[in-house]
């Protein structure tokens, strides 16, 4: 279920179902946000990586900090503050 919730094809779908997994919560949810996150193949888009961090920071605990904090370095040393 969690790989269909943010595995839809339709952007609009995705945007709803990104915040849901953060609700949602549990390992499963918790992987898939770290896939969001790290992404670097251009599957996810901006506003899906940033929906994908909000939620990953209220479920992932300890976890995500790695992937946000690279993401965040990713972000300043493109200037993109």
């Amino acid at each position: 279920m969690v790989s269909m919730l943010a595995g839809d094809s339709e952007r609009e779908v995705r945007y709803v179902a990104i915040p849901v997994l953060g609700r949602l919560g549990g390992e499963a949810a918790v992987v898939r946000l770290l896939e969001i996150v790290e992404d670097s193949g251009g599957q996810w888009d901006a506003e899906e990586k940033a929906l994908a961090c909000r939620a990953l920071a209220r479920v992932g605990g300890e976890r995500a900090v790695p992937a946000l904090a690279n993401l965040l370095k990713k972000i300043r040393e493109r200037g993109d503050e």
